[in-house]
């Protein structure tokens, strides 16, 4: 059975939860201005995919093998995955651009924000 969440507000915008069952999440996440982004970070379990559905996004990500940051383009229709343990940054790259996160399941105490 999927638990009801309500819409929260960042800095960088709103994160509109509408699943989290056992084995699966999904959310959208709405960027209202170009250039808000979300924090620098990365999930020790959780494996999630990116669909955009309106707008682009930059994907900041680093490889944690040589420390090389990386950004990767994605527009409307993209899909774009992280893995577990990949830290991951999304930057809104036009005003009202949006993206559904589907994710094995939410667990808010598995993040972790790196300064960056």
């Amino acid at each position: 059975m999927s638990e009801e969440k309500n819409a929260m507000q960042f800095d960088w915008g709103i994160e509109a939860p509408f699943t989290n069952a056992n084995d699966y999440s999904g959310k959208i996440l709405i960027f209202e201005k170009a250039h808000n982004k979300t924090s620098m970070h990365f999930h020790k379990e959780k494996h999630k995919t990116y669909f955009v559905n309106a707008g682009k996004f930059n994907i900041r990500y680093i490889d944690v093998k040589t420390a090389a940051v990386y950004d990767v383009e994605i527009n409307e229709g993209n899909t774009y995955e992280v893995p577990p343990l990949q830290p991951v940054q999304i930057i809104a790259l036009s005003d009202g651009s949006s993206l559904m996160e589907i994710s094995n399941s939410s667990n808010n105490d598995d993040v972790y924000h790196i300064g960056f």
